[in-house]
């Protein structure tokens, strides 16, 4: 097994995701023209895990709105596979994803 692919097994925060006591189901909420959004909301009823999936063959710009994840305003966004905090982002988050990857954050109420 290489290297990346143990540490994907092995992402505490991402593992901290699927093991969230409240359970409850993720589910698509957007799809278009190769974009997809992906969300859960998380036991603690303010945090969401969001994940941006491309299935396109270039890199591609995905919004996602805090309203579509059932946020207002300002969340704390930190991205589970880079281990970072990437700040506080008023109404709505961006990222450019790769070719057939995602990006997969939690987002938290400020």
């Amino acid at each position: 097994m290489s290297k990346e692919t143990l540490e994907i097994l092995l992402n505490d925060e991402v593992i901290a995701i699927d093991q969230d006591k409240r359970g409850k189901q993720g589910k698509r909420i957007a799809q278009q023209g190769g974009k997809e959004i992906w969300m859960r909301e998380l036991e603690d009823r303010q945090s969401r895990a969001v994940v941006l999936l491309n299935t396109n063959e270039h890199p591609t710009r995905i919004n996602v709105s805090w309203k579509q994840v059932g946020l207002t305003g300002q969340a704390r966004v930190r991205d589970l596979w880079l281990h970072k905090d990437l700040g506080t982002h008023s109404d709505y988050f961006t990222a450019t994803v790769s070719p057939h990857g995602v990006v997969m954050i939690k987002a938290t109420q400020a």
